[in-house]
């Protein structure tokens, strides 16, 4: 039997079959796709910062300014610029619970290389954690019984009460 699979698909290759090539999806200009990995934006990075890092006292979202060895860090990379991720949001205490107070949003030189910036980051001791800013989109409907009746759901460009 083994001998049988061998032979069929030496055969398909040498009639050179080939696995169908994955399709890349047409993306913004803004965007980037390396292989093997979904698209995420080019050239920006979520950080989140170790609360253990922050000044105890502060109010609202953190900010890379909060920690001067960091921002120290930041000019270092060429970074054009960071901001929180919730910035201008108020702070309750289920966005604190979740750590989104932390997460800032690093914008990078053009043509930076995403993986090297991340290592980087994530080996600072005040950075919980960095990764890309994965681009992500609803895939399904939901499975909600009264779906269809909650039109402001599936929204696809009338107002609202016209």
């Amino acid at each position: 039997m083994r001998s049988l699979i061998l032979l069929l698909l030496s055969g398909l290759l040498g009639a050179g079959a080939s696995a169908p090539a994955a399709q890349t999806p047409d993306l913004p200009a803004w965007a980037v796709a390396d292989p093997g990995q979904p698209p995420c934006v080019r050239d920006r990075l979520l950080v989140r910062l170790r609360d253990t890092h922050l000044p105890a006292a502060r109010s609202g979202q953190a900010r890379l300014e909060d920690l001067s060895e960091l921002s120290r860090f930041a000019a270092s990379r060429s970074v054009r610029s960071s901001r929180a991720v919730l910035e201008g949001q108020p702070i309750d205490a289920i966005v604190r619970g979740g750590g989104l107070d932390r997460d800032l949003v690093i914008e990078l030189a053009a043509g930076s290389d995403l993986a090297t910036e991340i290592a980087a980051w994530s080996a600072r001791p005040e950075v919980e954690w960095a990764e890309r800013d994965w681009m992500v989109g609803a895939c399904l409907t939901p499975n909600d019984t009264y779906f269809t009746q909650q039109w402001a759901l599936r929204n696809t460009g009338q107002s609202p009460g016209n």
